[in-house]
């Protein structure tokens, strides 16, 4: 009887945590993914630029860049002056943690884009 209300106990704590958890990555979609998703998809260099903190350090492992946030929108809005592209972009996120403060989030994406007809 006791490891049942123990058990009990124990799953009534966690569940706020869930429920909280899961209000918290809404907002997170709501707020980031949604418009980020929009902003390339539409080639909206100012809304994808609003999505970013000033203080963007954005790291390129593959060719060993650093940039801060105004050279790497720069480099958006180069690439999306061709308003003929066509382009979806999706994610699949393999961990997601967030508070109230902060969050973690990893991931894969696939950007799609069609050529010109």
């Amino acid at each position: 009887m006791k490891i049942k209300a123990v058990f009990l106990v124990f799953i009534l704590s966690i569940a706020p945590v869930f429920a909280q958890n899961k209000t918290e990555l809404q907002a997170i979609n709501n707020q980031v993914w949604s418009n980020f998703t929009k902003a390339f998809e539409t080639l909206d260099a100012e809304l994808f630029a609003n999505i970013h903190s000033d203080s963007l350090i954005r790291v390129g492992g593959d060719n060993q860049v650093i940039r801060r946030k105004t050279e790497y929108m720069n480099g958006y809005k180069t690439r999306w002056q061709n308003k003929a592209l066509k382009r979806t972009i999706s994610f699949r996120f393999l961990e997601r943690i967030a508070d109230n403060q902060s969050a973690s989030e990893r991931g894969i994406y696939k950007l799609t884009i069609d050529p010109p007809p």
